[in-house]
């Protein structure tokens, strides 16, 4: 493969990704769980990390 093609798709990618993740759906719901918990911020993305690898190894082994 073209080194030049492979770099577009990696870009594309990754900028596709950035943009998924950064929508509010995949991240708001912590933050006003948080909020109405009165969690520090540590304990905000402690329970957000925790929760991600748990869906990440749930798409893992559910194909």
């Amino acid at each position: 493969m073209n080194e030049t093609v492979l770099t577009t798709i990696a870009f594309t990618g990754f900028t596709v990704a950035f943009f998924h993740a950064a929508i509010p759906t995949h991240w708001l719901p912590f933050v006003a769980a948080g909020h109405a918990q009165r969690w520090s911020h540590s304990k905000t993305l402690l329970i957000t990390a925790l929760a991600s690898t748990g869906m990440s190894a749930q798409l893992r082994y559910s194909v």
